[in-house]
């Protein structure tokens, strides 16, 4: 029987993704649209199936502990719908609600497990609690975000249609942990579609259902991952700015970032509950206190502007070289080492010989939210697996402008169009 409604809901989606106008109109064929949801789906089983050889029954991987809190809580639900509904705005914290943007004691911190596994007991209603059908739905559900990267970039790019589909797409790291069932699924999806909206309403006009997107996608982020609306809004204020501006993009991103940088270290000031460089060393010492093989040593982080410039270099370093091949002790670190290498090659080769010209406002968006991003990556977090996964969110935002700007020899221009 599950192979039967796998089968069905799987021929669904392929139906339903030929008649929505987003995935119709974006400039991909029927086809190709197809093949991106038929590589999710088998990028997210392939995470289901390694999630379970690396669990045990006391402790299984976060997909999988997630996957059997929903089937509880669809128990819950079964026996008490209220109770499954009050249970997840309660809150035994003496501060209430406050501590919005705090890694620890925190409601907020709290709800992006809570929601994720109530959304996962609704979902078992229709896929009868079955892992890998709910595979399905994410991936459907998700497809949006990349596509929406996918529609600007072939914009900006129209004659490297090929290369835009492989820096949208294709990157391995994006492509795997944004498909499987965890946060990073609706965290892409939001990301995706905040982009598109935004890009979409300085290009044309700003229609009301890219403003709803763009709340409900901020919304979303809140949820599941705050720390990326903190990075998130400077560069769209940027981008707003530096797109009505006549000045060089970097210029102007590299004036509202240094504003964003004071406005992060002083705001506490003015408004002691935005203490935005103690949340970070909050949020570094509770990744201190784990346990995990992919750990590596980092200096610790202090709430000063001195102690975030000294560790600043060390931060970038670790997103952009690691893992290398010495950090490999399994397959996954050896594939992320051999991926990041392999970009890097891809950099070096773009330095060497690509496009010349006004860098793009879009662009420019880019590469500012991407490494502050790395940044707060590198100074919070100090194992290599976790690296791995919050970094692949925005590598499309750095691979995709490369292989539209890249020079390639003759012979190969035709192919990659």
């Amino acid at each position: 029987m599950t192979y039967l409604l796998f089968f069905l809901y799987l021929l669904l989606f392929i139906w339903l993704l030929r008649k929505i106008p987003f995935f119709r109109n974006s400039g991909l064929t029927q086809r190709q649209v197809q093949i991106v949801f038929l590589l999710k789906v088998l990028a997210g089983i392939i995470y289901g199936w390694i999630g379970l050889l690396y669990s045990t029954p006391e402790n299984p991987v976060d997909t999988w502990w997630l996957h059997y809190q929903g089937l509880k809580e669809q128990t819950l639900l079964h026996a008490s719908p209220g109770k499954f509904v009050y249970d997840l705005f309660r809150n035994n914290y003496s501060h209430g609600f406050g501590r919005f943007l705090s890694s620890r004691n925190s409601w907020w911190n709290d709800l992006h497990s809570n929601l994720f596994i109530k959304c996962l007991a609704l979902l078992n209603e229709i896929t009868r609690g079955n892992y890998f059908v709910n595979v399905l739905f994410f991936a459907f559900a998700t497809m949006a975000g990349p596509v929406g990267l996918f529609r600007i970039f072939h914009q900006l790019y129209p004659d490297r249609k090929r290369l835009v589909f492989a820096g949208a797409f294709l990157v391995p790291s994006y492509l795997f942990w944004t498909s499987g069932i965890f946060r990073d699924a609706p965290v892409a999806l939001a990301l995706g579609m905040i982009i598109y909206c935004f890009f979409m309403g300085l290009r044309e006009k700003w229609k009301i259902r890219y403003v709803v997107t763009i709340l409900v996608g901020l919304f979303i982020l809140l949820v599941f991952r705050n720390y990326l609306v903190v990075v998130l809004l400077p560069a769209l204020v940027g981008w707003w700015i530096a797109a009505r501006s006549r000045r060089n993009p970097l210029f102007v991103f590299a004036i509202i970032f240094t504003v964003y940088g004071l406005l992060f270290f002083c705001t506490r000031y003015f408004i002691p509950a935005l203490n935005f460089p103690q949340m970070a060393v909050e949020k570094q010492e509770d990744f201190f206190t784990l346990i995990g093989n992919s750990m590596i040593r980092a200096p610790k982080l202090e709430a000063t502007a001195a102690s975030f410039a000294a560790n600043a270099p060390h931060a970038l370093s670790l997103l952009v070289l690691r893992p290398w091949p010495g950090d490999a002790y399994n397959g996954f670190i050896l594939l992320a080492s051999l991926e990041t290498y392999l970009l890097l090659a891809l950099f070096l080769w773009w330095i060497w010989k690509h496009r010349k010209g006004r860098t793009d406002v879009f662009v420019a968006f880019c590469l500012f939210f991407s490494l502050t991003l790395f940044l707060m990556i590198g100074f919070t977090v100090n194992f290599l697996g976790a690296m791995v996964r919050y970094r692949s969110l925005v590598l499309p935002l750095l691979v995709t402008p490369m292989l539209g700007t890249i020079l390639l020899p003759r012979k190969l221009q035709n192919i990659y169009k």
